[in-house]
């Protein structure tokens, strides 16, 4: 569902900038960053819809500290 969402809400933030930004006659290069901008965001909000959090770092920090001590394996 969440998907679905984030589809809708991007296509619709596309359809209506799209629409000033050839009657403002931008130059492609306006356009191409523009759409790189719009694609770097939606691939990241489908990210973070789609995975899982990273653990914190601290997590790493105990597991290093532990095999460093001997208490076990990484």
């Amino acid at each position: 569902m969440f998907i679905v969402g984030i589809v809708a809400a991007f296509l619709l933030i596309f359809l209506l900038d799209l629409k000033k930004l050839i009657n403002a006659n931008q130059r492609k290069t306006t356009l191409l960053a523009y759409l790189l901008l719009l694609t770097t965001g939606f691939s990241i909000s489908l990210l973070q819809i789609l995975a899982d959090k990273p653990p914190s770092p601290a997590v790493y920090i105990e597991k290093m500290i532990d095999f460093l001590l001997g208490g076990g394996t990484p």
